[in-house]
């Protein structure tokens, strides 16, 4: 569903629609990359190594939001390997996630705010550190 920007739209409601769309984004990542690490169709890339034994995007999200921890070391680092390609892929769709972050200004709802610029941030440091746009949602 989409809002027209001269629309005079409930603000809740287009922080609703902004939502549904972020967590579709990040859906969509990690199912796509789950696949891709399964059927060997990620080309590899210098500095960011694959995880030996892919995680399925279910148990990476338990593990991501803190829902469970990594049973053994060889899963923290598929873990710590599969969130890189997660965050790398998931910056393609950055400005989804900040149209989420920015629908909530206004509304009172600080944490939901801060978690929401979080994963912009974390999505924005990972293809580009240092820079004065990472600098800036960090700062959000």
């Amino acid at each position: 569903q989409r809002v027209k920007s001269n629309s005079t739209a409930d603000p809740a409601e287009v922080a609703s629609l902004a939502e549904a769309a972020a967590e579709a984004a990040e859906a969509t990542v990690a199912v796509s990359l789950e696949r891709g690490l399964i059927e060997g169709g990620l080309p590899k890339l210098p500095g960011m190594p694959l995880p030996a034994t892919p995680l399925s995007a279910h148990r990476m999200a338990m593990l991501r939001e803190g829902f469970e921890t990594c049973t053994d070391e060889a899963e923290e680092q598929a873990l710590l390997r599969q969130s890189k390609l997660f965050r790398l892929l998931l910056a393609s769709l950055a400005n989804v996630l900040r149209s989420h972050a920015l629908s909530l200004r206004g509304m009172n709802k600080t944490v939901e705010s801060a978690l929401a610029w979080e994963k912009v941030f974390e999505a924005l440091e990972q293809v580009i550190p240092c820079s004065e746009l990472t600098c800036i949602v960090g700062l959000e």
